[in-house]
């Protein structure tokens, strides 16, 4: 397999535990790349207006 197969694969993967894939790089100099995934639950929870957890300071 190839790392675009593996990587695709992955993404499958982590899809099913509800994290979906955003952003892509790859680097032609030393031949890395880099892939970064969102929880999409953890987002949708920070959108909802009213669960702000209060800090209360003395």
């Amino acid at each position: 397999m190839t790392i675009k197969n593996e990587l695709r694969a992955l993404s499958r993967d982590l899809a099913k535990l509800g994290l979906r894939e955003v952003y892509v790089e790859n680097s032609l100099a030393d031949d890395s790349f880099r892939v970064v995934y969102v929880n999409k639950q953890v987002k949708q929870q920070a959108a909802v207006p009213g669960k702000k957890k209060k800090d209360t300071s003395s």
